[in-house]
């Protein structure tokens, strides 16, 4: 049972490593979009739809690292849970 607990735990490292990457991958994309527009208000090549799209694509990327840093968590939760609860049953303290 332990060795389940080692793995959720390094699920959840990687995780927290993966989120980081897609937080800064967010970032560089947010930086790289701007530099691409000159001007906020310039209506060719539809540039406000360019910058929607680069608004949507920093949320998306934002909460798929959100929700897949809580699923790690989550699981880490439940084999604490079930690793507590096994001790319990075979009298381990």
């Amino acid at each position: 049972m332990e060795g389940a607990s080692w793995i959720a735990k390094k699920g959840c490292q990687e995780s927290n490593k993966f989120s980081t990457k897609l937080f800064n991958l967010a970032k560089e994309y947010d930086a790289r979009a701007n530099n691409c527009v000159t001007d906020p208000s310039l209506n060719e090549v539809d540039g406000r739809q360019f910058l929607k799209l680069k608004d949507w694509i920093y949320e998306a990327i934002q909460t798929e690292g959100n929700e897949i840093q809580a699923r790690f968590d989550t699981l880490l939760e439940n084999v604490d849970y079930h690793l507590s609860e096994a001790n319990k049953q075979f009298g381990v303290k």
